[in-house]
């Protein structure tokens, strides 16, 4: 038990040095620039798709009206950390009360098993692709809060009362904020609705007031979720956006096929997830595993129910949930990132793998201290190497929250020397820089959506409904430029439009006075009068 304990003492110790690490460093993905944008634009009084279209559903553009009023991406780290404890927690409670109600372990032993989950947890959002920046920490908690809280909500009704509305309530905030911010949870919270209300049959519950109780959480789901995203636009009196921004983001705004799909998450499962976490996935994976094998056997071997029960709870946690949340993002597409949204149903996993650890070898004397200091090792080396990097980085990395702003600055010198009305300006492969100058896109795409279009030409089949004037490939980019671009058009030497910028009769390239990079061009419009 102590070296358990030091085990997870040691993972604590290299996770807290990662969110030191991110908290002072300014290198974050660039999505976290496109959501400080768009909680910006909100305080300026552009509600979500009524004047710039984003791939995101409304309440994410709420989300970050907080950070953007303090103009600092430490706002959001600091609440993303926050989330993430909170999703450790409720993580915990989750294998806690799974172990309690199908294992026979000491208080102490189940104990240890959920603070294993927690810890477990707070690895895979720290050191899994997107760390403490992205909005994935955020929609991975409030998914296994609200499983949590449903769960607390109707354990009254095994004693034949009442369940809590409050908890039930909560949870159902928590699941529509979810899948706000990540679509791909709702099967997964459907499901996982209905294993929490059927596991109750046993203790009394018919089926139809299972059914009952999952039907009407869900609706609970679907009304927070109407009240959070559609009316802030029938309180504004457009509703017509939301209905053009919904029409615009159910297509495909990204094409993956199935094949690459899989290959990518197969490359990032082998390159990035095994070499961090060699035995904490391995462990989730093969007690998910053993939950299948186990429910096959009981088939024949007729388990008692709270056995049974047991294996069912593991089987859905480690294996089902998951497994709906891949099967939607194979029908959509994969990013590197969106390996936190599995974290907490692969801590759980690590926690029961410790539980069945100790019913099996480690309560065995026969080389039990020998398994326990070899389990350990696994754990600890792959984060003992990530924890000496970051102690490196420390050590040599230099002033990048001053490198960060070079451009912005020199955008801004540019516009001072330029008369009021003609300081407008877009950078359309750059989002840092509207942000930190309060500067909007004047309706053109943001800057991943730019890449799809003009990168990639994702968007050419698209149907764009007539509330957007958006373009669909480069051709349509360049002429929508000469047609409304602003005053001003920032570009990276190695950015497509730059062709078109050369070309264009109504744009002339400018060279600024004590220019601070040689990759970065300006063109202004006209005579910049």
């Amino acid at each position: 038990m102590l070296l358990f304990r030091l085990c997870l003492v040691v993972v604590i110790l290299s996770v807290l040095l990662d969110y030191a690490v991110n908290l002072s460093d300014t290198r974050w993905s660039w999505d976290i620039n496109h959501m400080m944008y768009f909680g910006q634009r909100l305080l300026e009084n552009d509600l979500h798709w009524t004047v710039e279209f984003d791939d995101k559903l409304p309440v994410n553009q709420f989300l970050f009206v907080i950070p953007a009023a303090f103009d600092s991406v430490l706002a959001w780290q600091i609440l993303s950390i926050f989330a993430m404890l909170s999703g450790a927690i409720a993580t915990a409670f989750v294998t806690r009360q799974v172990l309690v109600s199908g294992l026979d372990l000491p208080d102490r032993v189940t104990t240890m098993c959920a603070q294993t989950s927690a810890v477990a947890s707070l690895a895979g959002f720290a050191f899994l692709p997107g760390g403490i920046y992205h909005i994935n920490p955020l929609a991975s908690a409030s998914a296994i809060g609200a499983i949590a809280l449903l769960m607390a909500a109707v354990a009254p009704i095994r004693f034949g009362k009442t369940p809590s509305i409050w908890l039930f309530a909560f949870s159902a905030l928590l699941a529509s904020l979810a899948i706000g911010i990540r679509p791909y949870f709702l099967l997964c919270l459907c499901c996982a609705a209905f294993w929490l209300t059927l596991r109750l049959i046993p203790t009394g519950l018919t089926l139809l007031k299972a059914v009952y109780v999952a039907t009407f959480w869900i609706a609970a789901v679907g009304l927070a979720g109407a009240l959070t995203n559609v009316m802030p636009y029938v309180l504004a009196g457009n509703l017509q956006a939301f209905l053009d921004g919904m029409q615009l983001l159910r297509q495909d705004l990204i094409l993956q096929s199935l094949t690459s799909n899989l290959k990518e998450q197969h490359s990032w499962f082998t390159d990035r997830v095994l070499p961090v976490f060699p035995f904490l996935a391995l462990a989730s994976v093969s007690t998910a595993i053993a939950a299948v094998i186990h429910l096959v056997r009981g088939r024949k071997t007729r388990l008692s129910d709270q056995t049974k029960g047991l294996w069912t709870d593991i089987l859905v946690l480690t294996l089902i949930l998951p497994g709906l949340i891949e099967a939607a993002i194979l029908y959509k597409h994969f990013w590197s990132h969106y390996l936190q949204l599995f974290v907490p149903f692969f801590a759980i996993g690590t926690g029961f793998f410790a539980a069945l650890l100790w019913r099996g070898p480690l309560q065995a004397r026969t080389g039990s201290e020998v398994l326990k200091l070899a389990l350990v090792f696994l754990t600890m080396l792959p984060l003992w190497r990530i924890s000496l990097e970051h102690v490196r980085w420390f050590a040599s990395r230099d002033n990048t929250a001053e490198e960060i702003d070079l451009l912005s600055n020199q955008i801004a010198q540019v516009q001072e020397t330029l008369p009021s009305g003609s300081r407008d300006f877009l950078a359309p492969n750059l989002m840092y820089e509207h942000w930190r100058l309060r500067e909007p896109r004047h309706g053109f795409p943001h800057a991943a959506n730019t890449d799809f279009i003009v990168g990639k030409n994702w968007w050419g089949d698209l149907e764009i409904p007539a509330g957007y004037d958006l373009p669909k490939n480069y051709n349509e980019y360049c002429n929508q430029i000469d047609r409304k671009g602003p005053s001003i058009i920032v570009l990276k030497i190695q950015d497509e439009l730059a062709n078109c910028l050369r070309q264009s009769a109504l744009y002339s390239a400018f060279e600024p006075e004590n220019a601070t990079s040689d990759d970065v061009l300006f063109f202004l419009r006209g005579n910049g009068s």
